[in-house]
């Protein structure tokens, strides 16, 4: 029989995923170490993923569901960590799946590295029937405290996404939990904060694959600048040198990897708006940006391919 772990809670936020939510659920109730719970909040669905939840939750005692009106994916995140009782949460996306080994890993970083506050494996992205394993700052056997959240974010995505992710219930409260109302960015905000205020602890083991389509942010950034863009560069002020320097550098190159996708996607709103937080960040990064700006959508589509191309190689071959 397989062992239960007494202090963890899995909330999964769904909205219309009923092709995806199955294969969500079997991941984590498939897991060699089994939740406490698993709280899943339907954010007013109105297809028939709620059939797939009811029939999982006939089999398995340990998962709960409810229904609210439609507020968002943050919404329904944070409604499902008020409703769970352990003191440490796990996030899963409706349409991603964790790695069959994913809670045990986790659970001994949480075991291990008491002091830490927040904790990650890293992840692979599923995209177009293949695999990409965006990079990390640290060897495939890493497994430990990273002092610097903010340095080794920006040197590498790969580090943490709201499915491969585990908080402290209590710190997740302290941060306040995710921003609602927020269609783009709302987990890298809470992230920035988590590094800025807590302790980080990380495992290179791949724990989830992320199914990711490529028209889904590119509709969002159609309309939305990122809000951890638009929030950090807002609030810079309020934080110490020290923590503005690190967190500025992530910001110049998260804000450029958003502007050339909006330049790949010609979305000349978007990339006019982040020149203009390019500039308030780093008057001489964004005149370099601007003279980019010049350059063809074509070569930044180019560019995008062969990004995604070099992250397809598996770690460790």
């Amino acid at each position: 029989m397989d062992s239960i772990h007494p202090d963890i809670a899995v909330v999964i936020p769904l909205y219309n995923k009923e092709e995806t939510i199955g294969r969500a659920l079997k991941s984590v109730t498939s897991q060699k170490l089994l939740p406490a719970e698993v709280i899943v909040v339907d954010d007013g669905s109105t297809d028939d993923s709620l059939k797939t939840v009811r029939e999982f939750a006939e089999k398995f005692h340990f998962l709960k569901w409810f229904s609210q009106e439609n507020g968002g994916v943050s919404s329904a995140r944070n409604a499902g960590a008020a409703a769970a009782t352990a003191r440490t949460l796990c996030f899963l996306d409706a349409d991603d799946a964790w790695e069959p080994g994913y809670l045990e890993e986790m659970a001994r970083l949480i075991q291990q590295y008491p002091e830490a506050d927040f904790f990650s494996l890293r992840y692979r992205i599923h995209r177009n029937g293949q695999f990409e394993y965006p990079s990390v700052f640290c060897k495939e056997n890493f497994s430990g405290i990273v002092p610097d959240f903010l340095t080794a974010y920006r040197k590498g995505y790969g580090l943490i996404h709201s499915s491969s992710v585990s908080i402290r219930r209590s710190f997740f409260e302290e941060l306040g939990g995710f921003p609602e109302g927020i269609p783009n960015g709302e987990d890298i905000w809470l992230w920035l904060r988590a590094g800025i205020y807590g302790t980080f602890a990380f495992s290179a083991k791949i724990g989830t694959t992320v199914h990711r389509e490529d028209f889904t942010a590119e509709m969002r950034r159609r309309e939305h600048v990122p809000y951890h863009l638009e929030a950090y560069v807002r609030e810079m002020d309020l934080f110490p040198p020290q923590v503005q320097r690190r967190l500025k550098r992530f910001l110049m190159k998260n804000l450029a990897i958003h502007w050339a996708a909006a330049k790949t996607e010609q979305n000349r709103w978007l990339s006019d708006k982040l020149l203009v937080y390019a500039r308030q960040l780093n008057g001489f990064y964004g005149f370099g940006m601007r003279m980019a700006n010049l350059l063809p959508a074509d070569l930044f589509y180019y560019l995008a391919r062969k990004r995604v191309s070099s992250r397809q190689k598996e770690p460790g071959t």
